[in-house]
């Protein structure tokens, strides 16, 4: 960025001062990607120029800092989106819309490799939901990556400084060091392989090296293009070059400022946002084969959290996990599961038919373990509790928790209107059961004691 002034470093106004003291303590940080910040408050722009607090204008040598190749405030640009907003209201009750299919088309024919499009905010919402849908994808967790992707996590184990260490294990900064990616695929099998194109520093031949190791050792290959997919070349910097990547990310330039980015690439790969963000349709089979995996000990499932177990899986897993840890086996849970199954002649597909489950998994436990009555906690808004009170016809209370805390008391069926009351507290060793311990089955009788499914 260059001043209309002879030298960079003149002393800044009161004015200036006066805008930096109130942005340092309110929103800026002292640094920012350089060894110092610029000391200059901007209170606009237009095109490749943008002013000061002071009105002093600047020549703005970065593009928004990549963002808006078209220069700011790109007018056809602003008065399409304002045209559009005042049209669709601005924010539309679902996901799809004809704006969606419409940017998806187009990606496709700017982009070969874009067969898929699915739409985020932020590039660091993009690169992380790229790695999501690798790992979701090929069943692996371990990524290799290198240079900044963003604001999340996954990918800051060699930046000490941005807080806590190790927060992601299964991602691995490579340094861009093909000898070191090799050696680490050839260890362990790997998800995918995300960098951003660094063309300064490195050649095209580097890169399509790059794509036929990744290629070679199974793994998936994640172009960041969020700087250069609409600044390098029509069709990014992979075109231009001839690589074929699976995953490509983009965001800066994609609507020159607004807030857009994508996620491009495979369609099958694509495909899995179903195993990202969705509950498995089907949740009969889902919990069967999840005890199976969980019976063989197979890796997908092994450890206790979405990051360290195949995301598809966590569901099936916490269940069948949650329902042994108070007080059911394995067996158990797939007999009463098939039960289920069987009495409303499909997959436990709906909510009522889920219901369903839980409405057996209580009495079940009701039963064997003595107790008087039984509950439920849930995470949902408290105006549904009737519906909950006919879904669960032998329930004694549902438990309503929201926002994860507990802001509300249990409400019991021998209370008028389900009124807000105590659960009645347990008596004597009534809940010595509870916590269990993983794979023991406790069949304690108890005098009274009210329960949660989970």
């Amino acid at each position: 960025m260059s001043m209309n002034t002879p030298s960079a470093t003149l002393a800044a106004s009161d004015a200036q001062k006066t805008a930096l003291r109130l942005a340092l303590r309110i929103t800026a940080s002292e640094k920012w990607d350089l060894n110092r910040r610029f000391p200059v408050v901007m209170s606009r722009a237009s095109g490749a120029h943008v002013w000061d607090v002071n009105g002093k204008q600047y020549v703005d040598f970065t593009s928004c800092s990549g963002a808006a190749p078209l220069g700011a405030g790109y007018e056809p640009v602003l008065a399409h989106v304002a045209t559009e907003m005042r049209r669709t209201g601005g924010i539309l009750p679902g996901p799809l819309s004809v704006h969606r299919v419409e940017v998806a088309e187009r990606l496709a024919e700017i982009f070969p490799v874009a067969q898929r499009s699915v739409f985020f905010r932020t590039g660091s919402c993009a690169t992380t939901a790229a790695v999501r849908l690798a790992r979701a994808h090929t069943g692996v967790n371990l990524l290799l990556t290198s240079e900044y992707h963003g604001w999340h996590d996954w990918h800051l184990q060699d930046r000490p400084a941005m807080g806590l260490p190790r927060r992601d294990q299964d991602s691995v900064e490579f340094r861009y060091d093909l000898d070191l990616l090799e050696k680490l695929a050839s260890v362990q099998r790997v998800a995918a392989v995300i960098i951003t194109p660094e063309v300064n520093f490195f050649p095209a031949e580097y890169h399509r090296r790059l794509q036929t190791l990744v290629h070679q050792h199974g793994a998936l290959l994640i172009l960041d293009e969020v700087m250069t997919g609409f600044r390098y070349a029509l069709g990014g910097y992979h075109t231009a070059v001839g690589l074929t990547p699976d995953l490509i990310t983009l965001s800066k330039g994609l609507a020159n400022g607004m807030a857009l980015s994508a996620v491009a690439g495979r369609a099958d790969v694509l495909n899995a946002t179903e195993k990202t963000y969705l509950e498995p349709p089907n949740l009969g089979p889902h919990i069967l084969r999840a005890i199976d995996l969980l019976d063989e000990r197979d890796p997908k499932v092994t450890g206790t959290t979405k990051s360290t177990i195949d995301p598809f899986w966590y569901d099936g897993v916490h269940f069948a996990v949650q329902c042994r840890r108070f007080g059911l086996d394995f067996d158990d849970v797939r007999e009463l599961v098939t039960k289920v199954m069987v009495e409303v002649a499909n997959d436990i597909v709906s909510f009522a038919d889920r219901c369903r489950l839980i409405n057996e998994i209580g009495e079940f436990r009701r039963a064997h373990t003595g107790a008087r009555r039984w509950g439920l906690k849930l995470q949902r808004k408290i105006a549904q509790v009737d519906s909950y009170a006919r879904l669960w016809p032998r329930a004694h209370f549902v438990h309503i928790v929201r926002d994860g805390r507990d802001l509300a008391a249990s409400h019991l069926k021998t209370v008028p209107d389900w009124g807000t009351g105590p659960p009645p507290k347990p008596r004597g060793a009534g809940l010595k059961w509870f916590p269990g311990r993983i794979g023991s089955r406790r069949r304690t009788a108890t005098s009274s004691c009210a329960t949660r499914i989970w």
